[in-house]
């Protein structure tokens, strides 16, 4: 089973290339992650054993199975006026689990544990969609611009020097041009979020309408002196250990009999705790999805905010720079340039940031020329100056394009 869980490292490992944020990562990686290694845990039977046995007082092997599988496949159900053995006293064995009559008795059917493991499974699939669909969207743009650079020692000068030519040419071709690429990110935040809310409500309908107050429940039996017994524990009312079944079949005169059984679900000791702890992380990735979505709305509306979250990434760059540069961006710009920051030697993203400075501040934007046929030709911009009076830029020569 170890062997199963190594396979997830690459999962759970860091591509050394981001194109995406903590909290998406939060998402697609680790929870994606979490509900893999329950789905695992759930379908083997290394350590619980078959899912259910049931009690049937018979000696027969097969008889035995066929109740097992019955059970299994139809549901148990457990007794509700039974739940609280201290209450009811010796009419329950277990919680749930004693004398049923339709007429007087309420149950509750538990037809969900057979599917666990197909719906943690199913889980995993819409957490991890937003990742695939940005990864199509992204298409590789961050990989090509910053292969190699997240480390520039074992590089000479002039390599270093083209490729930062390279990307800040990149960068002022296609000014303005990188807003569709921003959005396509947003929207698949705001369906990260719209996701884990989504979670909670069918996890809420597949648990029988009891998960949305099931951690509440817990917090209540485990922390409060003064927990109402009464109420039974939370935990035998959505995963019974014990539970009743009703097995009907023709006895040895053709009559049919009813076959009243105990059933044991060791499995539901790892299902109740699995559970218990999906409600709190997803309560916890449900508020750090909305500060999320917060903090993305105000990176839209308030530009200084976007030139504070630049400054934290280009460290080692001047602060008046930064300023330049956040400016004269728009958001979709502003957006790419966090990207490579978080890809780039912080030396080397320090440079290329300087770079845009320099060109910003001398009203330079575009390398190149429009074609006669649509095309873009390349041009060489030479200047020198003084990186330490970048903030006042001066061209000492600028080849303009040839006419």
């Amino acid at each position: 089973m170890f062997n199963v869980f190594s396979s997830l490292k690459s999962l759970v490992a860091l591509n050394k290339v981001i194109i995406e944020n903590g909290v998406f990562i939060l998402h697609c990686k680790v929870t994606v992650s979490i509900l893999l290694v329950f789905t695992i845990l759930i379908t083997t039977k290394q350590h619980f054993g078959e899912p259910i046995d049931c009690l049937t007082g018979s000696e027969d092997v097969k008889f035995g199975r066929a109740v097992d599988e019955y059970c299994w496949i139809h549901s148990t159900f457990t007794v509700n006026e039974l739940l609280n053995p201290k209450k009811v006293g010796k009419s329950a064995v277990q919680p749930g689990v004693g004398h049923y009559h339709p007429s007087r008795t309420t149950k509750t059917d538990h037809k969900y544990y057979q599917w666990v493991g197909f719906y943690l499974l199913f889980q995993a699939g819409l957490f991890y969609f937003p990742r695939f669909i940005w990864k199509l969207w992204e298409g590789g743009r961050l990989k090509v611009l910053t292969v190699s650079l997240d480390s520039i020692l074992n590089r000479t000068e002039s390599e270093v020097e083209q490729r930062k030519g390279k990307i800040v040419e990149y960068f002022l071709r296609n000014y303005h041009r990188h807003n569709a690429y921003a959005y396509r990110f947003i929207t698949c935040e705001i369906v990260n979020c719209a996701n884990v809310f989504g979670q909670i409500f069918l996890t809420n309908v597949f648990l029988g309408y009891h998960f949305s107050t099931y951690g509440q429940e817990i917090i209540k039996m485990l922390i409060i002196a003064n927990y109402d017994e009464s109420e039974g524990n939370p935990m035998d009312k959505v995963f019974p250990k014990v539970s009743k079944c009703i097995f009907n079949h023709f006895g040895a005169s053709g009559n049919i009999v009813h076959q009243d059984v105990l059933c044991v679900l060791p499995l539901n000791i790892l299902n109740e705790k699995i559970f218990i702890f999906l409600w709190f992380w997803f309560v916890f990735l449900a508020m750090v999805s909305m500060i999320g979505l917060l903090y993305r709305l105000l990176t839209i509306a308030l530009p200084s905010v976007r030139a504070q979250r630049l400054q934290l990434i280009a460290a080692l760059c001047d602060e008046r720079m930064v300023q330049r540069v956040s400016q004269q961006c728009g958001y979709g710009d502003w957006f790419l340039l966090c990207l490579l920051g978080k890809n780039m030697d912080p030396v080397f993203y320090a440079d290329i940031i300087s770079e845009l400075a320099f060109c910003f501040g001398s009203g330079y934007r575009l390398y190149g020329r429009r074609t006669r046929n649509g095309g873009c030709e390349s041009t060489t911009v030479q200047k020198t100056y003084d990186r330490t009076s970048i903030i006042d830029p001066v061209y000492d020569t600028v080849e303009a394009p040839n006419p």
